[in-house]
């Protein structure tokens, strides 16, 4: 099993990445803008190479009877953000989405104590990441547009770093010193939702939400496949997963594969993904090659973005539906998973 590392005082140091692996605690110094990309290249000003930096902030929200999911996202030439909720008892899909310059999009240097913003006429999505005091939090207002009716919300999503332990990781990209980070993690959640006039309160005992935030120096050519799901099982313990399956070649050593149980962190080995490109709609399968994680997916839906302008290419498949298999944890205890809520991703991009 992977080892966790004690987190650095810094990501980058003299235009070096300073570790790569599986760290303890987030970065107090997220400063990944300062990694050198091109030795070559040493007196390019920073916003050359930031060109190639891509920066998100992804939550989704799982309720028992519905589910939200939003993101706030920097591309360094274009700023997008989508907002939709599912009602799992009718599969009703509403989503509204927006791109503006990417001067206009704000995307948290850090956790401790920054924030997210994406705002223009009739849609604002604010994340305030407060990790100094465990708290993330949100606040929503996206009016009603045509047919597509209002989504707002205001809630706080809990980041007791000492009830739950994030996944943090800084991955090299073709072994070499252009890093992939990402901090993810289980929130139980307090507050409320309005999704289309109706009015869901959120408790922290059944209610959670996935953090999923992003910072990396992306090749121009890139692929993911993703899957992530939160719930309680039959003894009412959480039960949490992140899965990714890309562009690092040493997928063994260097992951962001993982199981949460009761907010405790266990890292699995590299994941393997089966599904029919062609038909996503159709059931996946998905395992680690450790053995500890096998799950099948079955979708309900999908939400779908398609960017094309030539050069810059983003096709994005997100379905959404229900998990089921078994998992085991770092004591080596087995756990069901049945019918969890999640959501997976096939991604293709040029950007």
């Amino acid at each position: 099993m992977r080892s966790i590392n004690a987190t650095p005082p810094w990501l980058v140091k003299d235009g070096r990445v300073v570790d790569f692996g599986l760290f303890r605690s987030p970065f107090k110094n997220l400063n990944i803008h300062e990694a050198k990309l091109f030795p070559r290249w040493q007196s390019a000003p920073r916003w050359v190479t930031n060109l190639r930096l891509k920066e998100w902030q992804h939550v989704a929200v799982v309720h028992k009877d519905f589910a939200l999911g939003f993101a706030v996202v920097d591309s360094h030439y274009l700023g997008t953000s989508f907002c939709y909720f599912v009602d799992r008892s009718t599969g009703t899909h509403v989503e509204h989405n927006r791109q503006t310059s990417s001067r206009k999009v704000r995307v948290a240097g850090e956790l401790w104590n920054d924030t997210c913003l994406f705002e223009q006429p009739g849609y604002r999505i604010e994340i305030l990441n407060r990790l100094d005091t465990g708290r993330h939090l949100v606040n929503i207002a996206v009016s009603a547009q045509g047919d597509l009716p209002e989504i707002t919300a205001e809630f706080e999503m809990l980041a007791d770093l000492t009830a739950t332990e994030p996944l943090i990781v800084v991955l090299p990209i073709d072994g070499k010193n252009r890093p992939l980070y990402t901090h993810k993690a289980p929130c139980p959640v307090r507050g409320t939702m309005n999704l289309g006039g109706t009015l869901v309160e959120m408790t922290p005992e059944n209610d959670f939400a996935m953090l999923d935030v992003q910072k990396t120096f992306y090749p121009y050519r890139t692929f993911w496949n993703w899957a992530t799901c939160v719930g309680r099982n039959a003894e009412g313990r959480s039960l949490a997963l992140n899965l990714v399956e890309n562009i690092i070649t040493d997928d063994e050593r260097y992951n962001e594969n993982c199981l949460w149980v009761d907010g405790k962190l266990t890292p699995w080995s590299a994941v393997r993904f089966q599904f029919n490109d062609k038909d996503l709609m159709a059931p996946w399968h998905i395992e680690t090659t450790d053995g500890r994680c096998r799950l099948d997916f079955h979708p309900q839906g999908e939400r779908q973005e398609k960017i094309n302008f030539g050069i810059v290419l983003s096709d994005f498949h997100q379905p959404y539906g229900l998990f089921s298999g078994t998992v085991v944890d770092a004591q080596g205890t087995e756990h069901e998973i049945k019918d969890f809520y999640g959501v997976c991703e096939r991604h293709l991009a040029r950007f």
